[in-house]
């Protein structure tokens, strides 16, 4: 077998010589069988180094090295190639890669297992009528801190929807094994299980849920639609959405457009997800449609606005709200944007083998490594805060305040 980590023999290194010699050698080959690899082969059956080999070419035909700078990424696979190609395991093998990626200082740079959500999130919009893009799940958005699994979101119109579980529980177990993502629900969909979550550190209580088997994607743009509704304060009410993407069809804005006769203003969850494309958005809340002259077919909004932000409001989402803050016309409340605005690289992006997705970028908007601030910077801890969202308890009273201009 050749190996893709030799130690260097001279100043210029022979590792990124062998990676490249070898990439070039047998490229022919692997492109032939890339597409049949994709669909058929798990890291499992193909082990580290033929899964690197597959990443690395089609690294080779993105616009990585002109973004990273062509030295900076022989230095970065020479610090790293030597821990990628000796991984044993998927998750190591993901580990590694992705430190080599988030050196690179690009965003919108990364491997995904199917061990994760985000995984079946974005193989979901790429491929939304491919059957394997489907996965088992009930609907529980989940973060890991401090190696304790952590209720994030839940999406609405989702088996675990209405059954008392609160953002911030514990995810403790499923069926009795360790909670883990999306490899907990694998196998078991319309077959009930047993959650037990953890209400404060010393409370446990179990839930029985029935996973459904569907497009991940999907299922948030769904659960966006079903996130609409009107919240009531005093003699107050209020438009609510939860955006979890802009990947998904406008139709959340066109919902959203239906009710602003009947409220006094509109709070707009830009948290979580992921970023999309801009367009809706845009004309949504400025009026503004795409240099294309495309416009969606909404209604745009005149009403006062505020927009939660944290870092999940990430790429698309963060065009739309530093466009809407220049404009005076949102106030935002939460936590700052990452900063992470690079356009994907859509050609290239998509399944490596069965298990794994690579995400890899085009180009820099301006905004990147800019994270927006927010008007009102309010923190929310996530464990065992018991459903409490003091960044939505905020942004209620800033609509309230004669503090948001329109």
């Amino acid at each position: 077998m050749l190996r893709l980590y030799k130690k260097p023999f001279s100043s210029v290194s022979c590792t990124s010589l062998w990676i490249t010699f070898f990439v070039a050698l047998v490229g022919g080959q692997v492109a032939a069988e890339t597409a049949l690899r994709t669909k058929s082969r798990a890291f499992a059956g193909e082990g580290a180094e033929v899964r690197f080999l597959d990443v690395m070419q089609r690294i080779n035909r993105s616009h990585v090295k002109e973004l990273v700078g062509a030295e900076r990424w022989r230095q970065l696979q020479d610090e790293f190639v030597d821990n990628i190609v000796s991984a044993k395991t998927h998750d190591d093998f993901a580990r590694a890669l992705n430190s080599m990626f988030s050196k690179s200082a690009i965003s919108h740079f990364m491997y995904l297992t199917n061990r994760h959500w985000s995984y079946w999130h974005l193989r979901g919009d790429w491929e939304p009528l491919d059957d394997a893009a489907k996965v088992a799940h009930v609907g529980l958005v989940t973060e890991e801190i401090q190696g304790k699994w952590f209720v994030r979101g839940i999406l609405e119109n989702s088996p675990a929807a209405g059954r008392g579980i609160l953002i911030g529980d514990e995810l403790v177990t499923v069926d009795g094994n360790a909670y883990a993502e999306a490899e907990s629900f694998e196998g078991k969909a319309y077959h009930p299980v047993v959650v037990q979550l953890r209400r404060d550190a010393q409370t446990a209580y179990d839930v029985t849920l029935t996973p459904v088997r569907e497009n991940y994607a999907l299922a948030i743009q769904q659960a966006m639609i079903h996130s609409v509704r009107v919240v009531e304060q005093g003699s107050k009410k209020y438009a609510y959405a939860h955006v979890w993407t802009l990947l998904a069809p406008p139709a959340v804005f066109r919902r959203l457009s239906l009710l602003e006769d009947e409220v006094d203003g509109l709070l707009l969850d830009f948290r979580d997800g992921v970023g999309g494309r801009s367009e809706a958005a845009m004309w949504f809340l400025l009026g503004e449609h795409s240099p294309s002259g495309s416009v969606p077919r909404i209604t745009p909004w005149q009403k006062p606005v505020v927009i939660l932000t944290d870092s999940g409001t990430r790429s698309a989402k963060e065009i739309v709200v530093d466009a809407v803050k220049r404009a005076g016309r949102a106030v935002l409340v939460g936590m700052p944007t990452p900063g992470d605005v690079t356009a994907v690289d859509v050609a290239r992006t998509g399944a490596v083998g069965v298990d794994g997705f690579l995400m890899l970028p085009w180009f820099r908007f301006p905004l990147e490594g800019n994270p927006i601030q927010p008007d009102f910077l309010v923190r929310r801890r996530l464990p065992y805060c018991g459903g409490r969202d003091p960044q939505m308890e905020l942004a209620i009273d800033v609509l309230e305040s004669s503090l948001v201009v329109h």
